[in-house]
This record gives structure tokens, C-alpha cells and sequence, in this order.
């Protein structure tokens, strides 16, 4: 997300977002930790909740690594468990939106076999075109 959309965040409505989220048993949470230090997260919801989404079909809703932990594993780690979840409990694909600019986003979720569906809509807070990435759950 461009920096000032991200300034211009509330901390206060992003938890209570979160805790609303964490609240509902659609979503799991999985975090990459150092020692006390979180590495980063992603999150996790089942069903899709795009409204076209089909029967089998998870999506991961946000994925978040800091910057200084990039291409460390961190990343690919979160994703792994993620997947590998999502296979033991059934689903068959999953899905995601990331910013179509966001080449080096793109890039990691392909080594998942995450590829564009033809899905794309405008990112409300900064204007940006989202496309949606879909994906087989690999067994």
C-alpha cells in the first residue's frame, strides 16, 4: 500500500478491525516470531469472501512481513503453514488480492501457483487496481 495510505491509518480502528476478525472462527491467524519480535503475519479466512467465490475456495486476506525480514523465509514459512492447513482441513484452492503494480508481491505468491484469475477491482482507500490471485491447494 503507498505510505500515505498507510500514515493515514487509525490504530485504533485497525484493532478493533483485527479483534472483530480474530473473533470470528472464519479466520485464522498465523505469526512469524524471532525471539519476542513479530516477523510478520498472515491471516487467514474460510471461506472466500468474495461473493463469487465457490464451494472449496479459502482465501488468504492479508500476508504482512517486515521489510527488514524480506527474502528470509519468513514469508514462504507463513505461507507454507497456511497452505498446509488449508489442505488438512479440505479446501481445494485458495485465493488473494494484491496490488496489480506490486510485481515483487506477484512474483512470490507465482512460487505458490497463485496466477490472475481475471478478477480486479479498485482499492478503496488509495484508488490502485487489485487483482485477485487463485491458486490449487497442493496435495
Amino acid at each position: 500500500m503507498p505510505d500515505g495510505l498507510l500514515d493515514g491509518l487509525s490504530v485504533e480502528q485497525r484493532e478493533e478491525s483485527w479483534q472483530e476478525a480474530l473473533g470470528e472462527s472464519a479466520y485464522a491467524m498465523y505469526v512469524a516470531v524471532d525471539d519476542a519480535a513479530v516477523l510478520g503475519f498472515c491471516a487467514v479466512a474460510t471461506p472466500s469472501r468474495d461473493d463469487d467465490a465457490q464451494e472449496g475456495v479459502a482465501e488468504i486476506g492479508a500476508i504482512y512481513v517486515e521489510p527488514s525480514m524480506w527474502r528470509t523465509g519468513a514469508g514462504r514459512a507463513l505461507m507454507d503453514v497456511a497452505l498446509a492447513d488449508l489442505r488438512a482441513d479440505g479446501w481445494r484452492q485458495v485465493t488473494l488480492w494484491v496490488l496489480a503494480e506490486n510485481q515483487p508481491a506477484r512474483d512470490f505468491y507465482s512460487r505458490f501457483g497463485l496466477m490472475p484469475d481475471g478478477a480486479e477491482m479498485t482499492h478503496a482507500g488509495s484508488g490502485a487496481t487489485e487483482v485477485r490471485l487463485r491458486g490449487p491447494i497442493a496435495t
